[in-house]
């Protein structure tokens, strides 16, 4: 996936960078093996992986990921991740990417930084759709978002200005995807989406008390194997807020015959709290199919698509 042009780097990561970072500060999970004499093994292979949105990632030696923030916005959100991940983790029924060891600023990098386990598996926006097991993945994803929401959260969690906030701020956001998508030759119904849009923003706001929340569920943040959800990643958007922009990814992933599973795993979820829900998978997958048809590439345009049909073809 490449980032479009606005979310450009603000600074170059290399695996030269990589490699100084960790020379310096010397995690001790990654001394592997010693050469005569005690000295550490400098061939640690060190591979970059991918450059997303946030931050560039690195596969270290066979059982460690390096993940270095691109921008200072993107190291905010690591901040808040490195905080809370380690104390939830372990409460949830899926493996997730908890930092190992947190690296610090230097002066030749200024912000945090983190490895995590390397958790095999491929993104499943990156699996075709008839490979996955889906009637598995609706019970695993309602069985995973009844556990995470069923945390409340800390009155320090942290907070998030575009998940953690009432779905109707989102709206001149949906537009200048809409205009944006038109200009692209995307062939959009304008009308059926600005109508499926003012039905789900009519829905009642949440009221109650604020949840653990992922805040980033799309497909490209869960890795599978064998057809299944096999992790979840990149909690960068973790935030105390209401359940609706998690439960979206039932739009992302699965069919709507399939919705009655995923939310039979959930437990209860009221009518207003779902269709919010897909309210945000309508946003979701402007958002997705905007990156993909910019520059992330065919797999987000793919994901984008199948999200925004089934989020306008469920009744409202």
């Amino acid at each position: 996936m490449r980032p479009p042009p606005e979310v450009a780097a603000e600074l170059e990561i290399d695996v030269a960078l990589a490699r100084r970072l960790l020379a310096r500060q010397r995690p001790p999970m990654i001394e592997l093996s010693k050469e005569p004499g005690g000295k550490r093994d400098e061939a640690l292979a060190i591979t970059r992986l991918a450059e997303g949105w946030d931050n560039v990632m690195f596969r270290v030696g066979a059982r460690w990921l390096l993940r270095l923030p691109r921008r200072a916005v993107a190291a905010e959100l690591l901040r808040a991740e490195l905080r809370w991940l380690p104390t939830l983790a372990p409460r949830l029924p899926l493996p997730v990417s908890a930092p190992a060891f947190v690296g610090q600023p230097e002066d030749f990098y200024p912000w945090p930084w983190a490895l995590v386990p390397w958790l095999p598996g491929t993104p499943l926006g990156e699996v075709e759709e008839a490979a996955l097991e889906l009637r598995t993945i609706a019970g695993q994803l309602g069985a995973f978002l009844r556990v995470l929401h069923g945390l409340p959260a800390p009155a320090d969690a942290p907070q998030n200005p575009f998940r953690g906030v009432p779905l109707a701020t989102r709206g001149a956001a949906v537009e200048d995807r809409i205009a944006r998508l038109v200009s692209l030759g995307e062939p959009l119904d304008v009308e059926v989406v600005r109508a499926c849009w003012r039905r789900v923003v009519a829905q009642p706001s949440w009221s109650r008390a604020p949840l653990w929340c992922h805040g980033d569920l799309h497909p490209f943040n869960m890795l599978g194997r064998g057809g299944a959800i096999a992790a979840v990643i990149d909690w960068g958007d973790l935030h105390g807020g209401e359940p609706a922009p998690d439960l979206a990814s039932a739009w992302m992933l699965l069919p709507r015959a399939l919705h009655g599973e995923f939310r039979a795993a959930y437990g209860t979820i009221d009518d207003a709290t779902w269709r919010r829900g897909q309210g945000w998978a309508l946003y979701f997958g402007l958002t997705l199919l905007d990156a993909g048809l910019r520059a992330a590439g065919p797999a987000y345009v793919a994901v984008g698509r199948r999200t925004l049909a089934r989020a306008l073809a469920d009744g409202a």
